[in-house]
């Protein structure tokens, strides 16, 4: 049995419309300066696909699906740059505990390190 297509009423496409636009700014959000771009484009898209699953339970529509698949693609982009991200701090964390103190970069004789004090 072969299910209609029924037409879209105003409430579906007001959720429709609305989980279009969340995809589009989930997809968006991981490339803006702050750091809680990776999170709030994490949380638009889950929010996106809820919107996506009331309008289609309302009525089934093209505007409610390409807002599904940018939701989908922008919790993706956000996942991914917030792993990136978490890497990266990891990797400068480590690399400033890392840095000798300054003790060490003084004159040693016949070659100077890497500080040079004019007041010897």
């Amino acid at each position: 049995m072969e299910t209609e297509k029924q037409p879209m009423t105003g409430q579906s496409q007001a959720h429709a419309i609305v989980a279009l636009v969340l995809g589009i700014l989930s997809v968006l959000a991981p490339f803006q300066v702050l750091a809680l771009g990776p999170l709030l484009g994490i949380i638009m898209g889950i929010i996106a696909l809820y919107q996506v699953a009331v309008a289609n339970r309302i009525g089934p529509s093209s505007v409610a699906h390409s807002g599904k698949v940018l939701a989908i693609i922008g919790i993706s982009v956000s996942a991914i740059t917030l792993i990136v991200g978490i890497i990266f701090l990891m990797q400068m964390s480590n690399m400033l505990h890392s840095w000798q103190t300054v003790e060490q970069f003084t004159f040693t004789g016949p070659r100077f390190h890497y500080l040079w004090r004019p007041w010897f």
